[in-house]
């Protein structure tokens, strides 16, 4: 049984093909719903995932709660310590979620799984990748492949239309609960080409509802002491603000909408009731601050937007589609926002099963071999190319102005696979080995990926001269080499990624092993 699981910052997904090639959500069997919330509570010898997680709140108020890590995939930040004193970092916590929802599908399919497509923001680099290829390694899982959330929500979006036999140029607007995402790609019958990308890591549902919790939060500890805000009653006030949140952009606020958009003053406050445990908080929650603060996080995710059209040879009107997914996209005053701002028909923007697209597409992505050898009316897209997620670049010292410089060595948005090549020196006599760091830059961060040791050098000469090279290959994984130009012949070199390996993954997995879920 091959499946696609979709990690989401806030809510979790697995699916696969059924056996009339459809693609399928496998329901949380702890909860009512399809969706697994990525939410984890480390107790004594094991830990509770996704509903039940939740529910401990219920007994212990203070219970450490641990969610949105998907952010801190790849980093060396410790998230959590369990009742041992261990240490928790993201890659484990999400081999967790991949080992529940790993054993949820095998219990509902009656199969073991074999294969399994992970999705990943467009925008994760090198190293959030690796983190993910580990977590699922350390969950059990080793037949993994990474597939960019825009290109599987593509996917589905192809796999489900009526209408796959035409080209369509296709923007991917992808709001989840802890990331943002936009891609353009070109849809044919065989094949998806990403030709732009954009993201943004700080703005989600996430965001969108702590708009709502500050509000409240304010009003209500005038009104109380701030000793009430326990692990309790914060999820209680997120889970709250997040379905005002829903109504308020669910309802048709086209008015709400032109007049904050030409600054006009909206009086209007909401009344609501807050419940947290025994007490009850009637307050008036200002409309004008709740939608001046949402609509300034969307009009963010609108510059990414303009800046991914801009990096491809397509003006918007020459996108056909745009395609809404995720959780956070499912209203209509985004798509209404969108519309306006970009001067399009509405019609032109369709929003279709925006929690599930992403998993769906992964599910199909993971089973195309098999369909692709049993189907004959649905399309499926066995060739897929992306585009490089951000530079990388190295530091270089210039001997003319003495000074260390970054070198871009692979442009953002360069379609997959890429290379490319530098020529490099020692930089002094009796040198054995030259160490190279390499960055990634997103927007404008910098994170070091990782370090390439080129040595021992056979040759004691400033001028001698090799050529470095460098893939970033059609997974978004990079490749570095080095080539002895003189004799032609390969330089010995070692390229290791930061945090990749090795004491992190395997403390962890020891973690994972010896954990009961549930």
């Amino acid at each position: 049984m091959n499946i696609g699981i979709d990690i989401g910052t806030s809510f979790s997904y697995v699916c696969y093909i059924d056996k009339l090639q459809k693609a399928k959500v496998i329901p949380d069997p702890n909860s009512a719903m399809n969706a697994t919330p990525s939410v984890i509570n480390l107790i004594d010898s094991g830990c509770l995932i996704g509903q039940p997680a939740l529910d401990k709140l219920l007994a212990d108020p203070n219970a450490n709660i641990i969610q949105f890590f998907k952010r801190e995939i790849g980093s060396d930040k410790v998230i959590a310590y369990d009742n041992d004193g261990q240490a928790w970092y993201a890659e484990g916590l999400t081999a967790l979620m991949l080992k529940k929802m790993i054993k949820d599908a095998s219990a509902a399919g009656g199969q073991k799984i074999k294969r399994a497509t992970f999705t990943v923001p467009v925008h994760f680099n090198e190293i959030q990748r690796a983190g993910m290829l580990h977590a699922g390694a350390i969950a059990g899982i080793h037949d993994i492949e990474l597939l960019d959330e825009p290109i599987a929500a593509a996917i589905y979006y192809g796999f489900s239309s009526t209408d796959q036999d035409k080209s369509k140029n296709i923007l991917v607007y992808d709001l989840g609960g802890g990331t943002f995402d936009v891609a353009i790609l070109k849809l044919s019958v065989d094949r998806i080409i990403v030709v732009a990308s954009h993201g943004d890591i700080t703005i989600g549902g996430k965001e969108l509802d702590e708009v709502v919790m500050r509000l409240m939060k304010e009003q209500i500890t005038t009104m109380t002491s701030s000793d009430i805000w326990n692990a309790y009653n914060l999820n209680l006030l997120r889970k709250q603000a997040e379905q005002i949140k829903k109504d308020l952009l669910s309802k048709d606020n086209s008015e709400v909408v032109n007049r904050i958009s030409k600054d006009s003053v909206l009086g209007d406050v909401l009344a609501v009731d807050v419940v947290l445990g025994d007490d009850v908080f009637s307050i008036s929650l200002p409309l004008q601050e709740f939608f001046n603060g949402v609509f300034n996080l969307i009009r963010k995710t609108f510059k990414s937007v303009r800046h991914c059209l801009s990096s491809s040879p397509y003006s918007i009107d020459e996108i056909d589609d745009h395609i809404f997914v995720g959780g956070s996209c499912d209203n209509d005053i985004i798509k209404h926002l969108y519309a306006d701002e970009f001067q399009i028909q509405q019609d032109k923007i369709h929003i279709r099963d925006p929690h599930l697209a992403v998993g769906m597409g992964a599910a199909v992505h993971a089973n195309r071999d098999d369909l692709t050898s049993r189907n004959e009316t649905n399309t499926v897209f066995p060739e897929l190319r992306g585009v490089s997620g951000s530079e990388i670049s190295m530091k270089v010292y210039d001997a003319s102005s003495q000074k260390v410089n970054d070198h871009i060595l692979i442009r953002k948005n360069v379609s997959l696979p890429c290379f490319a090549k530098k020529i490099i020196y020692p930089s002094q006599l009796d040198q054995d080995f030259i160490r190279l760091e390499f960055f990634s830059r997103l927007n404008s961060e910098s994170i070091t990926m990782g370090e390439l040791k080129i040595g021992p050098l056979s040759v004691d000469k400033l001028n001698y001269e090799m050529e470095l090279s460098l893939k970033l290959n059609d997974k978004g994984m990079l490749e570095v080499g080095c080539l002895d130009l003189q004799t032609g012949e390969e330089v010995s070199s070692t390229f290791s990624l930061l945090n990749s390996t090795n004491s992190i993954a395997i403390d962890q997995k020891e973690l994972v092993e010896n954990m009961i879920i549930n």
